[in-house]
C-alpha cells in the first residue's frame, strides 16, 4: 500500500472514531478538538526527542 493511500486510510478511520464518539458520548467539539491537540503535541515533542519514557530517563541518569 503506497503512503498516500495509507494516509487516506488513517484519515478515514480517525473520521470514523469521531463520529462513532460524537454520536454515543456528549463530547463537545471543543472537548475533542482538545483531545486531537493534546496528542498531535504529544507527537511532535516525541519526535523531536523531548519526550521519553521514565525508564530510558533512569537509563540516562545512572549513566552519568
Amino acid at each position: 500500500m503506497t503512503a498516500e493511500k495509507q494516509f487516506n486510510a488513517f484519515c478515514n478511520d480517525l473520521e470514523a472514531l469521531l463520529s462513532r464518539y460524537q454520536e454515543e458520548f456528549d463530547l463537545t467539539d471543543a472537548t475533542l478538538i482538545g483531545g486531537l491537540q493534546m496528542y498531535c503535541t504529544l507527537f511532535a515533542i516525541q519526535s523531536m526527542g523531548w519526550c521519553c519514557d521514565e525508564e530510558e530517563e533512569e537509563e540516562e541518569e545512572e549513566e552519568f
